[in-house]
C-alpha cells in the first residue's frame, strides 16, 4: 500500500493497486499509474503500560462482513475537467505482494462471476492473480441526456470471431461476449446507469466503429494514419499476461483483405487483422447523464 497525493486538493490517500480512483475529498479522478508514491512520514510509537492480567479484557470479536468498499466498482464517477470517468471493475493490475498472494492462493471457491472475493475486493486468477479494479473511461460525448464512455486501457484479448464465423459485428462472438460475460462481470456491482446503444438494438456494451474513432467530436484525430494519444490505448497487465497486444478491434469490417476487421494499433494508427486473430478489446458504453 502506498500514499498517493491528489493533484487537485493535495489530500494524501492510502491506496493499493488501483489504476485510478476517486479522491474522497474533492471527487476528482486520481491516476495511480506513473505517480511516485510520497515518502511515508516517520511514525513514533510510545510504549504501552504493562497490562494487568486481572483487569485486562479483549475487545469483542466481530464476524467479518464480506462486502465491497463503498466506492469500489460503484458509480459512475465523472470528472469532466479531465474528461475521465470510473465505472465498473475488471482484472487489470497483477498482484505482487507476497502476503496477499499467499492469502489468495488459499481461496478455493470462486463467486458466481468466476472471480474470487477477498477482504472487500474481487480478484481474478489467470497467469497469476489480478486485482479487479475500477475501470477508467474517457468521456467522448454528451448528448440527448447520455454520455459516451470509451475504455481508456485495453481490457482483454480475444478473437473478434471464432473460426468459421462471418466477420461481421452483428453476429460476432465478441459482440456476444461483450453483452454476456463482460457485462455481467464488469458491472456486477452496479449496472443501473447503462443505456442501450443508439444503433445496436439493445446492446449495452459495444465497440466503436472506424468512423467514430476518427470523429473530432469524440476527441479523435480525423486522419486514420496519424498517431493519436486519445485514440491509442495501453493494454492492462492482465491483457499482457494473455499474449502480445499489437492492436485493438473496431466493429468495422475490413476492406483490404477478406475476413479482416479494421483495427487501430496501440499508438492510434489504422491497421487490419483477421477476425479470428487475437485482438485487444476496448469496450464503449452509453450511460445516463445526471
Amino acid at each position: 500500500m502506498g500514499t498517493i497525493i491528489c493533484p487537485r486538493c493535495g489530500k494524501a490517500i492510502e491506496k493499493e493497486d488501483e489504476i485510478a480512483f476517486a479522491c474522497p475529498e474533492c471527487g476528482s479522478i486520481v491516476l495511480v499509474e506513473g505517480e511516485k508514491p510520497a515518502e511515508p512520514e516517520e511514525i513514533i510509537v510510545n510504549p504501552l503500560p504493562d497490562p494487568d492480567p486481572e483487569t485486562m479484557t479483549l475487545p469483542a470479536r466481530e464476524d467479518p462482513k464480506p462486502a465491497p468498499e463503498p466506492d469500489y466498482g460503484s458509480g459512475p464517477v465523472l470528472d469532466f475537467d479531465q474528461g475521465l470517468a470510473l465505472y465498473g471493475i475488471y482484472p487489470q493490475k497483477k498482484v505482487s505482494d507476497p502476503r496477499l498472494l499467499k492469502e489468495l492462493d488459499s481461496l478455493v471457491e470462486p463467486t458466481e462471476n468466476g472471480w474470487y472475493f477477498h477482504k472487500g475486493k474481487f480478484y481474478a486468477k489467470g497467469r497469476g492473480w489480478f486485482l479487479c479494479s475500477p475501470i477508467l473511461w474517457r468521456i467522448a460525448s454528451k448528448k440527448q441526456g447520455r454520455i459516451l464512455l470509451v475504455a481508456s486501457p485495453i481490457l482483454d484479448l480475444r478473437p473478434f470471431q471464432e473460426i468459421g464465423g462471418e466477420p461481421a459485428y452483428e453476429g460476432s462472438s465478441l459482440r456476444e461476449w461483450l453483452n454476456g460475460e463482460f457485462l455481467s462481470t464488469a458491472f456486477c456491482l452496479d449496472s443501473s446507469k447503462l443505456l442501450p446503444a443508439f444503433e445496436l438494438e439493445e446492446d449495452k456494451v459495444f465497440l466503436l466503429s472506424v468512423d467514430e474513432y476518427s470523429n473530432p467530436d469524440f476527441g479523435f484525430d480525423p486522419s486514420l494514419m496519424e498517431i493519436d494519444p486519445n485514440r491509442g490505448a495501453i493494454p492492462s497487465e492482465y491483457v499482457k499476461s494473455k499474449g502480445a497486444v499489437i492492436s485493438f478491434f473496431t466493429r468495422s469490417k475490413g476492406t483490404r483483405m477478406e475476413g479482416a476487421i479494421r483495427c487501430f494499433k496501440i499508438d492510434g494508427t489504422f491497421t487490419e487483422i483477421p477476425a479470428t486473430s487475437l485482438g485487444g478489446v476496448r469496450p464503449a458504453i452509453w450511460i445516463e447523464a445526471d
